[in-house]
């Protein structure tokens, strides 16, 4: 009898107390590809810095002959919101997906094709002192994988709580939340070349002023 509890205590250590390790994305070996698509990160990434104030914080390529997945890093010290956050990933995705299917060579690099979002995985993360102890409903965190999109506040990062405001959606969704978004701005905005603040002061000015004299209508 105490042969099968050693048995037991044996097989409760191999199978049930031994934590599975992480499976992160690393570089396998190397490949000249990669390269290419460095560089083609780097280019980008200068670009997102005037755009989004995004940092390019760490780059890795995994690949079996063909580029299988390509991982991004960036941090920040923005707040932003939901709403904006969709923005930043999106225009994050499309813009290396459009510059890889533009370029020839790492186009024919990657292991799949056409290029979509299941090859891409994004992590934004916003380290600002503002989100963290004055403002937790800000976003602390921005992540696209395997085509999902995860929005999590900074709420996250607190030691006292274990509630925070968090969104997961399927990544074509927030696309189209964000493409939905700037079409309605754009159609508000479409009143020539001024903004609609512009156009009511200006209307303002026609009553308040003669329209020959110049002088003030009292």
């Amino acid at each position: 009898m105490r042969s099968i509890y050693y048995i037991l205590a044996t097989l409760i250590l191999i199978t049930g107390c031994t934590p599975k390790k992480p499976n992160p994305l690393t570089r396998c070996g190397y490949n000249a590809d990669s390269e290419l698509l460095t560089e083609q990160i780097i280019t980008f990434s200068r670009e997102l810095k005037d755009t989004h104030s995004l940092f390019l914080y760490d780059s890795r390529v995994v690949f079996d002959g063909k580029i299988k997945k390509v991982r991004i890093d960036y941090t920040s010290q923005r707040s932003v919101e939901l709403c904006e956050a969709r923005e930043i990933l999106v225009d994050i995705t499309e813009g290396m997906i459009d510059r890889i299917r533009n370029h020839v060579e790492l186009r024919s690099a990657f292991n799949n094709r056409p290029i979509t979002p299941q090859d891409f995985e994004i992590h934004v993360t916003f380290e600002s002192y503002h989100n963290k102890y004055v403002d937790p409903s800000y976003m602390a965190y921005i992540i696209l994988e395997n085509s999902w999109s995860f929005f999590y506040s900074s709420e996250l990062n607190m030691a006292f709580t274990d509630i925070w405001m968090q969104k997961v959606e399927p990544y074509y969704k927030t696309k189209q939340f964000v493409r939905f978004s700037r079409e309605a701005e754009a159609s508000y905005l479409d009143v020539g070349d001024e903004t609609p603040e512009q156009k009511a002061l200006d209307e303002e000015r026609m009553y308040l002023w003669g329209t020959q004299s110049g002088s003030l209508i009292r």
